[in-house]
């Protein structure tokens, strides 16, 4: 499977139809997988949840679709269901998809209250970037990480509340 995924990112970074159609026939012929969210996005978190994909870079890979699919408001929407759905059973960190859905919901042009996730996504990505990239004291650390643990609790709340209810 891994064949799949590296025909998904060679027709995400594809500028080239040409390229991105024979992707495309490359997926539906071999991998039955149609060029939509719920099959491209569902089928590669699978793969990733079955230890195929680095759960450490599934960030940039997912980032890879919002960037492909720019100008399809149907697959965004769509991309930004499976997301929460992901997040609502916990198959990606909901950090991951905090930032993801606040991207999506950007793009789509929804008001900042929902494009920041219920109000967490910009403070994701603070807290988020500062245990990459500064070098910080283990209580620093340990107060930060206690924050995001607070967000994921959240995330997942309103995530499986949305998948049930279609609601926030």
């Amino acid at each position: 499977m891994r064949e799949f995924i590296e025909v998904l990112e060679q027709k995400l970074g594809a500028e080239n139809q040409n390229i991105i159609d024979n992707c495309n026939q490359i997926l539906v012929q071999q991998y039955q997988v149609s060029p939509n969210a719920r099959e491209e996005v569902g089928y590669f978190l699978q793969l990733v949840n079955e230890g195929l994909y680095p759960k450490e870079n599934i960030y940039y890979f997912l980032y890879k679709f919002i960037d492909f699919y720019y100008e399809d408001a149907e697959y965004l929407f769509d991309y930004a269901n499976i997301i929460l759905y992901a997040v609502s059973v916990e198959w990606i960190d909901p950090i991951i998809g905090s930032r993801l859905i606040g991207s999506i919901w950007t793009v789509l042009g929804y008001p900042p209250e929902l494009t920041d996730f219920i109000g967490t996504e910009g403070e994701v990505e603070y807290h988020d970037n500062r245990l990459r990239n500064e070098e910080i004291n283990e209580t620093e650390k340990l107060e930060i990480n206690g924050k995001l643990d607070q967000i994921r609790t959240k995330l997942i709340r309103i995530a499986k509340e949305y998948v049930e209810n279609n609601t926030f």
